[in-house]
């Protein structure tokens, strides 16, 4: 049997490098067959290869320091090493035409998932560039049917028009190429669209994308306006959104230089600025535009292997409001009804609770920017665009909207500057703590929490973030059952979700619901 090698978390951290475990024989083992145990640490130095083993890829990797003949052949689910990955995955795309190749229906996926080339070189690549979006690289989604988890993922970036997170390696690698100025001259556009947007919806932080000094073989497009809300709507305002239009922009005809319509169209910014839109009356949501209560502006940066990351646009002290989570408002049963049909990728990223509610915020026809993950134990996957970390700095409280249902405000547990790079970071997953705990302390791990959860072929999220309190493991997929041999895929989440009984992530801090009054919170 293969040996196992335990990453020291310490070691990550204090090398800032992405190391990951490995399998390795020594010749002895070659010859015997035996199992060999090493406390080293490796790093990844380039993918080489791939292929498929039971439903799960796997890829050759030339280890740091070590030569060729050295090189393993390691599951996806157990690397560490994002931009090693996508490297490795846009050289496999022809950036030219791959586009094409995308699925543009669920009918279109379905007719590939059989087909272990088109999977390979295609699906794969091309989903998990659009997955690096979502996970900022701060936290990794460890399913061992890595097939399955791709095609379900895929499936719901078509069902909800999310295509273009797929794009990202559509740019050109020569800087002075022609699309490289349209580039630019796009998120310019782009920008000054959003300014005339938020002019509308003074409430929300005013936001700045900055465009990377360097494009590189990949760039990561900004969701289309039509794709943002600034606030929280019933289920029936979106449902009629197409003749209510005062949250919901309709795109613009024109086309970016990769093809999608990024922009708005300019006769309907006009109508804003001309207040010929009412807003829907079906709540008694007050109007905070004469009185804004979010003050701090924002950043909106891109990272290579990590997607788009918001941050501060300067300092802020302890108890700050900073913005307002937004979303269709729906029945918590949606939530758990995404989680048993597109799997926890799809549903934590998706759903956040309301407190003391049969009701969730549900996003996944719409963008918000949101923040980085992070928690006491840990985050969520880049909640788009917000990162985790394991020692928060933001937390949410309840607001007071006007109407049933508050809203959730991110605001600075303390004072954010420049010696945290001003990053805003939640703790996504606190909600499972206490499962996770309860499943190691029954089942007692002989070679690390994480490696203890590889050797069983169970799914579970790990923490990425490195940060000195980091818990590794922020949710199992059995954290409420026994020990025991691995269940089948379908039958493991079925049971999984039956015991949660997901409503959306828990992110408030307390049931007390504030006013915010000259940008200060007041009982």
């Amino acid at each position: 049997t293969l040996g196992h090698f335990k990453l020291s978390v310490v070691d990550m951290a204090k090398k800032r490098t992405r190391l990951t475990w490995k399998r390795k024989r020594s010749s002895a083992a070659k010859q015997n067959e035996q199992e060999i145990a090493d406390t080293n640490v490796y790093e990844v130095e380039r993918i080489c290869g791939q292929s498929i083993q039971d439903n799960t890829i796997q890829y050759e990797v030339k280890w740091k320091g070590y030569p060729v003949d050295e090189n393993t052949s390691e599951p996806e689910f157990r690397l560490n090493c994002d931009d090693k990955i996508v490297s490795f995955v846009t050289g496999l795309i022809d950036c030219t035409n791959y586009i094409e190749k995308i699925p543009k229906s669920i009918e279109a996926l379905d007719q590939l998932k059989t087909n272990k080339k088109a999977i390979l070189e295609d699906i794969a690549p091309i989903t998990y560039l659009a997955q690096t979006t979502v996970h900022g690289g701060v936290v990794k989604f460890a399913s061992v049917d890595t097939i399955s988890s791709i095609l379900k993922y895929s499936r719901y970036i078509i069902s909800f028009d999310q295509a273009y997170t797929m794009y990202a390696a559509y740019v050109p690698n020569d800087e002075e190429h022609e699309d490289v100025g349209n580039v630019r001259k796009d998120i310019e556009q782009w920008q000054m669209d959003l300014d005339r947007l938020q002019i509308h919806f003074s409430d929300y932080p005013k936001l700045r994308i900055k465009v990377p000094d360097t494009i590189r073989s990949v760039f990561y497009l900004p969701p289309p306006l039509s794709h943002l809300l600034f606030e929280p709507v019933t289920e029936e305002t979106f449902e009629k959104r197409k003749v209510r239009m005062y949250h919901f922009a309709p795109k613009a005809n024109q086309l970016g230089f990769h093809g999608i319509q990024l922009f708005i169209k300019p006769s309907h910014l006009d109508a804003l600025e001309q207040n010929k839109f009412e807003r829907a009356n079906e709540t008694n949501r007050m109007d905070f535009r004469k009185n804004p209560r979010f003050r701090v502006p924002m950043k909106l940066s891109q990272h290579y292997a990590r997607g788009y990351i918001l941050t501060l646009g300067e300092d802020v002290e302890e108890n700050t409001p900073l913005m307002l989570m937004a979303g269709v408002i729906r029945s918590q049963a949606v939530a758990n009804q995404c989680l048993k049909n597109d799997g926890e990728r799809v549903a934590f990223s998706s759903f956040i609770e309301i407190p003391n509610s049969n009701m969730c915020l549900d996003r996944r026809e719409v963008f918000i920017f949101l923040v980085q993950t992070a928690n006491s134990n840990t985050c969520l996957i880049v909640l788009k665009y917000f990162q985790l970390q394991c020692e928060p700095t933001c937390g949410v409280r309840l607001v007071n909207s006007g109407n049933d249902f508050p809203d959730l405000v991110i605001y600075s547990l303390h004072a954010i500057d420049a010696s945290y790079s001003h990053a805003i970071t939640l703790d996504y997953y606190k909600m499972f703590r206490k499962d996770v705990e309860e499943y190691f302390n029954k089942n007692k791990p002989s070679s690390g929490k994480i490696f203890s959860l590889y050797d069983q072929g169970i799914d579970f999220l790990h923490c990425q973030c490195f940060m000195e309190k980091c818990p590794e493991v922020l949710y199992i997929a059995r954290s409420k059952e026994e020990c025991q041999p691995p269940l089948k895929k379908k039958a493991k989440t079925a049971k999984n979700q039956e015991s949660l009984g997901f409503g959306g992530l828990k992110l408030t801090d307390s049931d007390t619901i504030y006013m915010i009054i000259d940008g200060e919170f007041e009982e």
